[in-house]
């Protein structure tokens, strides 16, 4: 990129602080996206589908039909990025029910959502912007929609050619009406339609009181066997313009995808490697073994726990060993520390005495949090 496009650009981004206020943050945080640039993955590179629905972090999957789409995290991306998102269809549905559905959603916080003003006479212009590319050309759909999914805004982006990447943007009027989240919970849903059955087809280009994700006639995705769909640079701010993407460091990406999601563990790596550390106490329904552990972030609320892999962990104690497996959440304190309780398979050591929880195989174990919207 030129030194000239390059003040061009911020002269572009200076002209829209003038037209809709300093208070917007032009020049950092206004994308409202997380991991739009897909560089996070907590949870692995490639899914088949995922059996929880997410790839990589902050972007859900949802697939119900004969149809079936694999994903990956690739390094194909365009200049200025280093990773995005890549689907294939594996299985193709050339005959999607009425009540079929696939697609990929992104659900913001509503504590980022809330300077949108949604719901009220005061709502916001907000533009989406993104970069994609996929084997199939034509117009494409996608759906902003609130937390119950009651009010709907169908958009189209047209894909000019095939295996090419290509920058979209999308300009919506905020919707006066509604109920719009302001604070933990979902605030705002991005939906990118991959292949809606007919029950799910819509209008676009207005904000309606239905349950929609596509637009009638837009180009089925998992109709075509062997078919590819790609999308990174995913942007979301305040306003009518498509500024330049807002290049955030890994580690700042890192923290805010972990706001929802966070594992510890081992991926492969030699046995016992340390997941939680804690100690012996009087046994509460046979968990006599509580852990803690330190989140790198305040989670958005109080997270489910998964044990990945064989639920059979290693326990030191002293000189003790033994296997132990996961039994409940204890608490989670203020100061993001989360207390576990564990199940031992060996007689009780010395109360007080402490111990280490680790992986007991050379499989991929984790502890995972999850939080998400």
């Amino acid at each position: 990129m030129t030194k000239a496009r390059d003040i061009a650009d911020l002269g572009a981004v200076t002209s829209r602080l003038d037209t809709v206020g300093a208070s917007d943050g032009a020049l950092s945080n206004r994308n409202l996206i997380i991991n739009g640039a897909m560089m996070i993955s907590q949870r692995g590179t490639s899914w088949s589908p995922p059996s929880d629905g997410y790839t990589i972090d902050r972007f859900q999957q949802y697939q119900a039909g004969g149809g079936v789409i694999y994903y990956e995290q690739s390094t194909d991306a365009p200049d200025g990025f280093r990773n995005s998102l890549k689907l294939t269809v594996n299985t193709a549905d050339t005959n999607i029910g009425t009540g079929d559905y696939y697609y990929l959603r992104h659900n913001i916080e509503g504590y980022n959502v809330a300077q949108l003003s949604l719901g009220t006479s005061a709502a916001k212009q907000f533009t989406l912007s993104f970069y994609v590319k996929s084997s199939l050309t034509g117009t494409f759909s996608g759906a902003f929609q609130n937390a119950s999914v009651n009010r709907t805004y169908i958009f189209e982006y047209t894909i000019n050619s095939a295996n090419t990447w290509e920058r979209k943007t999308v300009t919506i009027a905020g919707d006066t009406t509604g109920t719009w989240s302001t604070d933990n919970t979902a605030g705002l849903r991005v939906a990118f339609d991959l292949g809606m059955g007919a029950g799910f087809d819509g209008t676009s280009g207005s904000w309606t009181g239905t349950t929609k994700y596509s637009s009638t006639g837009s180009v089925k995705l998992v109709g075509t066997a062997s078919a590819t769909w790609q999308i990174t640079g995913v942007q979301l701010e305040v306003g009518d313009t498509a500024t330049p993407f807002e290049h955030r460091s890994f580690g700042d990406e890192l923290a805010r995808c972990q706001r929802y999601f966070y594992q510890t563990g081992n991926d492969n790596t030699p046995k016992y490697t340390p997941m939680a550390t804690g100690w012996w106490r009087a046994a509460t329904g046979g968990a006599a073994v509580q852990t803690h552990t330190f989140l790198p972030v305040q989670m958005r609320a109080t997270p489910s726990i998964n044990v990945t892999g064989s639920n059979s962990q290693y326990l030191q104690s002293g000189s003790q060993s033994s296997t132990c497996t996961y039994h409940a959440l204890n608490s989670v304190s203020t100061n993001q520390v989360v207390w576990l309780d564990w199940n031992p398979a060996a007689a009780a050591a010395t109360n007080g005495i402490s111990c280490v929880v680790g992986a007991s195989t050379t499989e991929a174990q984790w502890l995972r949090f999850d939080a998400e919207l």
